[in-house]
């Protein structure tokens, strides 16, 4: 598949935010914000990349299993045993006492709630993009009209608000999560369906300042909803979590557009399945050189210069991993050869 520049530029915009998210070093707002869209823009790119083509359900299923379940258990069983070993004797996980079986099982339940996922909680997008992946597929072969598939999508979408208030467990591979997020994706392939029809507004004269507008009514919404978490199958206000994650998403999108020839931007964005499964452990790094060797306390980096300094240090330490990873343990990423980069949906 031909790489798309601008989606590849939105996908290393995305997995920086991701990681700037997850550094503890932003604040509350920011930090907020970022969680208002960043994993409904992930969905919403796979479906845009959705395509059936000649492929029947069997066939598709393997395809799919291939690049997004191999690479889930690689990682999780790599990163499970880094955690026994050594990752749940420091931090925060040195205080909870976790059995060694809870996580390991985890692997098989794949969802990142209550530690079950404790060495690896970014894992759950991938079995829960299985998911989704899968259900489109089903869905868009029944329902061929447009029109009745987004109703399809808002439906579920509205059952899976309906779960996330008054169902008291979480079923296994975020199935729960996956009811959300199939609206994201849909739409996603629904943009694409559409491209040409908003062609004109894709000029760069319009870009950036439509960007502008939908990047202050994502941000407007998401602080009016407070902390969403799809992982945590949280979403507070219906109408608010989704006007913030389209709103945002759209915004981005924009944004990757002018940005889309900055190939640095577009090589995370190649890679940013090898970035989501390893930036915790590569932060956990970046944090104990903070600690041990500059002997700085990490309440002392809670400021958004730290969380541009954990984010960059990330991004570094991840650089060199990718080229070796796709060059010598391609496997682990589903793939039957070397390359020089990889992605969701590659």
């Amino acid at each position: 598949m031909k790489r798309i520049d601008w989606l590849d530029a939105a996908k290393g915009i995305g997995i920086i935010l991701v990681v700037a998210g997850h550094t503890g070093s932003t604040s509350s707002t920011v930090t907020n914000y970022i969680f208002s869209f960043h994993m409904p823009l992930f969905f919403f790119l796979s479906g845009y990349l959705f395509t059936a083509g000649k492929y029947g359900f069997g066939s598709y299923v393997r395809k799919k299993a291939k690049s997004l379940l191999i690479p889930y258990f690689v990682f999780a069983f790599a990163t499970y045993a880094y955690w026994a070993v050594i990752g749940r004797k420091f931090g925060n996980d040195a205080e909870l006492d976790i059995p060694l079986l809870k996580p390991l099982a985890g692997i098989l339940y794949s969802n990142g709630v209550d530690h079950w996922l404790v060495f690896d909680t970014p894992l759950w997008f991938l079995t829960c993009l299985f998911l989704v992946e899968i259900g489109f597929y089903l869905l868009s072969k029944r329902v061929r009209r447009q029109g009745v598939l987004f109703l399809a999508l808002v439906a579920l979408s509205v059952i899976g608000y309906l779960d996330s208030l008054y169902l008291p467990f979480r079923f296994p591979w975020g199935f729960d999560v996956a009811l959300t997020a199939m609206l994201f994706y849909g739409c996603g392939y629904l943009a694409k369906s559409n491209a040409l029809r908003f062609r004109r507004w894709q000029a760069p004269r319009y870009c950036l300042p439509l960007a502008a507008a939908f990047l202050i009514i994502g941000y407007i919404a998401g602080g009016a909803n407070g902390r969403v978490d799809m992982n945590l199958h949280q979403y507070g206000n219906y109408f608010y979590f989704y006007i913030a994650a389209f709103a945002g998403l759209a915004g981005w999108l924009l944004v990757s557009r002018t940005l889309a020839s900055l190939r640095p931007l577009r090589f995370l964005g190649e890679n940013t399945l090898l970035i989501m499964a390893v930036h915790l452990i590569l932060l956990s790094f970046a944090k104990a050189v903070v600690v041990f060797l500059l002997d700085i306390p990490l309440q002392d980096t809670r400021t958004p210069l730290w969380a541009l300094l954990y984010t960059s240090g990330v991004v570094a330490m991840a650089v060199p991993l990718i080229f070796f990873v796709n060059r010598y343990l391609f496997f682990a990423l589903g793939k039957s050869g070397g390359s020089k980069a990889t992605a969701f949906n590659a």
